[in-house]
């Protein structure tokens, strides 16, 4: 399991989109500080619930989200 590369994804998948954090967390209903702690390679505690509003904010499946974090970042 890697939440870095999580968080090489999510930065990867705003600078696809053009969307800036702070966007992607208003998308998401999500605080900053959580979008953040994402992006800081810290996952581990995430909800589902919270994996599904990101890959709604992000235009992709949370199924996605959840292979690059457990298949060691294998694009799916």
């Amino acid at each position: 399991m890697s939440g870095e590369n999580l968080a090489v994804y999510l930065e990867e998948k705003l600078k696809e989109l053009g969307l800036s954090k702070s966007e992607a967390a208003r998308r998401a209903d999500i605080s900053r500080q959580t979008w953040y702690r994402l992006e800081g390679a810290e996952a581990a505690d995430t909800k589902l619930s919270t994996i599904v509003q990101i890959a709604g904010a992000l235009e992709t499946h949370p199924m996605t989200l959840l292979q690059v974090y457990f298949e060691n970042g294998k694009r799916a």
